[in-house]
């Protein structure tokens, strides 16, 4: 069961059990095979506000939990540094190993120093991992972050 157990149980107040259990046989299925299941889950919905719901009480404190526990001195950020690197964990992960996580490292050791104003260039560098490539809406997506933090820094005068 493994993730899509946690899955569930974020969902149980929303779906019914026959529902998680259709929905937990899609989980990992793709192209052709995707295709052919839909029809046992096209009945299967949800409002936004459900939706939202789960987001706000299930899945955001995970990712904090994994921002924090990653990130010593996280909450120390200014608020607006705070949400960009809850955006960024909530994408990336948060892992520090190896060259795809250079920056990622280097965010972290700039927290623990309590050196925030490294922080919005180390964003800006994460780009390069997207830059002419299938996925490259994930560059203006750092960018944002990094604008973001710019803000939340400038609100602090650190800069």
């Amino acid at each position: 069961m493994g993730l899509f157990h946690d899955r569930q149980n974020k969902w149980k107040d929303i779906f019914t059990a026959d529902e998680l259990n259709r929905l937990s046989k899609a989980a990992g299925l793709m192209g052709e095979e995707a295709a052919a299941y839909y029809p046992e889950i096209k009945d299967i919905g949800f409002s936004l506000p459900d939706a939202a719901r789960v987001f706000i009480t299930r899945t955001l404190p995970e990712y904090r939990q994994k921002l924090e526990t990653a990130f010593p001195g996280a909450k120390d950020l200014p608020p607006l540094c705070y949400g960009a690197m809850l955006s960024i964990v909530y994408n990336r992960g948060a892992s520090l190993k190896g060259d795809r996580r250079r920056e990622m490292k280097a965010i972290h050791d700039a927290i623990i120093a309590k050196e925030y104003q490294l922080i919005p260039d180390e964003i800006r560098k994460m780009k390069r991992l997207w830059i002419n490539t299938s996925i490259d809406f994930l560059v203006p997506r750092r960018e944002s972050e990094a604008r973001i933090c710019d803000l939340g820094l400038a609100e602090i005068d650190l800069k």
